[in-house]
């Protein structure tokens, strides 16, 4: 049986956006509210972390960008009629809803490149949602498409999807480590360098030491599999210069990446 976990909102780095013109907040993507309801509170933090539940009642902590809106209507609708609309919209997208309580239900949807958890409670005049995004972005690249873009622009860039203000390679990452590594073959004698960038969520100098222990940390990878470490250099640079929006959970995605060139 599920577990009711206690919910905790947690912020971490965070920098909240309030909006006071609760009429023109926009209802979230498959949560367009039921006839009759007004957003009363709503909040947007950039960047922060939320004590969810999964399938088997067990804490977890979730970090992404956090949405909070809270709806309430003049007169009273059956809270089972919330759950069921919203639920059934996570379901269409291929996701899950659970949860023990009628009231209170918990659900995770995937598109694309987010994952989004969903925290509903509904009574019979107001409903709340607080909602957690986070991109999660693994290099899909093929080895003959790496060799085109290194050969045609000198470079290739590459995601390996770390965990916040980590630099340990995960298992999934093995396969783009051991295409990184048959590219190089094909280039005998020649020199490349590993250059590490990471998004602006928290302290700049941290960031900047972070972004090079991941070079250093795909170096070492590439060395176990027999590149030379005299031809590869790693650099570390942090959030400088971003590819896209660092205000969005898609452009830091896209920010936190690394580029292999060759010299």
């Amino acid at each position: 049986m599920v577990k009711i976990c206690s919910i905790l909102f947690v912020l971490l780095l965070a920098t909240p956006l309030f909006s006071q013109d609760f009429e023109s907040v926009k209802d979230p993507p498959l949560f367009e509210r039921l006839p009759g309801f007004t957003i009363y509170d709503y909040t947007l933090t950039d960047f922060g972390a939320y004590r969810f539940c999964d399938e088997n009642g067990n804490n977890l902590i979730v970090e992404g960008q956090i949405s909070y809106y809270y709806y309430e209507c003049e007169g009273e609708i059956d809270p089972q009629k919330i759950v069921s609309k919203f639920g059934e919209a996570v379901k269409a997208e291929g996701g899950k809803i659970y949860g023990d309580d009628p009231n209170q239900k918990f659900m995770v949807y995937k598109s694309g490149d987010i994952t989004t958890w969903i925290d509903l409670f509904a009574e019979d005049f107001y409903y709340t949602l607080n909602i957690i995004r986070k991109a999660e972005k693994l290099s899909k690249i093929e080895p003959g498409d790496l060799k085109k873009s290194i050969d045609e622009k000198g470079y290739a860039i590459l995601y390996f999807n770390f965990d916040r203000a980590e630099c340990v390679l995960k298992e999934e990452c093995k396969p783009v480590i051991d295409m990184i590594a048959g590219t190089i073959k094909l280039y005998p004698g020649s020199q490349f360098e590993l250059h590490s960038y990471t998004d602006n969520i928290g302290i700049s100098d941290n960031n900047l030491r972070l972004s090079l222990s991941r070079a250093q940390a795909i170096a070492g990878k590439l060395a176990e599999l027999g590149i030379d470490e005299s031809l590869l250099s790693v650099k570390g640079f942090g959030e400088e210069d971003p590819l896209a929006d660092n205000q969005t959970v898609e452009g830091r995605a896209l920010n936190n990446r690394i580029v292999l060139i060759k010299k």
